[in-house]
């Protein structure tokens, strides 16, 4: 049978296996060899609660992607997304324009200023205008920033140029993985405060 300390000590003990994983992990995401997830966490906009959500996942910290309609590419952006109201744009409809654009180099959607993306996972910004709706926002360190307009899909409000902003921040969301093993660690923990009281 096991005492109350040996289980206290198995605790601890697999807390610290945990958390020496996890750091293991990080010191492999520097490495550049584990993708690295946000998302946008909204602080304000006008109109007020315009529901904006923004996803991103790079292959490591060391992509640097941009180009335009024509021009660039996504290797390293593994995921992508921006959704409002009736509206949402995701990885494979940039990838799509580019094609498009490669087959129909002289279409309005591939005129300069339709798409561009200057993308890190530090800083960058991104415009996509498909003619009936358009975004565009930029981040750093300090934030992100951007507008949306439309003429028909999405929140009734940002049908005049310039009327919708939003900002906030990108947000690193933790990899399964490393959740997975924290959990594992503090289930432990749990059951043993559980017996204790």
């Amino acid at each position: 049978m096991t005492s109350q300390w040996g289980r206290q000590g198995m605790a601890v003990a697999a807390l610290s296996l945990a958390m020496q994983v996890l750091g293991a992990g990080a010191l492999v995401t520097e490495a550049g060899a584990a993708p690295i997830a946000y998302a946008y966490r909204q602080t304000g906009s006008t109109p007020g609660n315009l529901p904006i959500a923004i996803e991103m996942t790079f292959a490591d910290p060391g992509v640097d992607i941009a180009g335009n309609s024509v021009a660039g590419g996504f290797t390293g952006l593994l995921h992508f997304s921006f959704r409002t109201t009736g509206v949402e744009i995701d990885l494979q409809d940039l990838k799509d324009r580019q094609a498009f654009c490669a087959a129909n180099p002289g279409g309005i959607l591939c005129a300069m200023g339709m798409m561009s993306f200057d993308l890190t996972p530090d800083e960058g910004s991104l415009r996509f205008n498909n003619t009936s709706f358009d975004f565009a926002f930029t981040y750093d360190e300090g934030g992100l920033r951007g507008s949306f307009n439309t003429d028909f899909p999405g929140p009734a409000e940002c049908r005049r140029s310039g009327a919708c902003t939003y900002e906030g921040r990108l947000v690193e969301v933790p990899g399964p993985a490393g959740a997975a093993l924290l959990l594992g660690a503090l289930v432990p923990l749990a059951v043993l405060r559980r017996r204790r009281g």
